[in-house]
């Protein structure tokens, strides 16, 4: 019975184990790179206040949740909902990648006219 159900949804199972490695991976590097930037600014720029690498983090691992879920959800739906998930999917990845990229430059524009 365990055998057939596993023999059934092997590529379901599968998928779902590729996703959440890939999230816990993500959500890793995140904080590895915040953390990595956070000791390089202060080094380089002695900045003593580091609000916006943990924001970019938290903006960062909030995009990796939501991605993560709806990839998840992708499995549960009918081919009909899967192309309206998967458009939802890309534009979630554009915001995310606009809003980092718009503080990102935000910030460094900022550091760099301080200075």
């Amino acid at each position: 019975m365990i055998n057939e159900f596993f023999a059934t949804h092997q590529k379901a199972i599968i998928y779902l184990a590729i996703v959440i490695a890939t999230y816990l991976v993500l959500c890793a590097l995140t904080k590895f790179c915040a953390r990595f930037a956070a000791k390089r600014l202060q080094q380089r720029f002695e900045i003593e206040n580091s609000k916006t690498i943990k924001l970019l983090a938290r903006i960062l691992n909030i995009m990796w949740t939501i991605l993560a879920l709806v990839s998840i959800s992708v499995v549960f739906l009918d081919e009909e909902w899967r192309t309206l998930a998967r458009e939802n999917f890309y534009l979630i990845l554009y915001i995310g990648v606009v809003l980092v990229l718009t503080i990102s430059f935000g910030a460094i524009a900022h550091v760099i006219l301080n200075k």
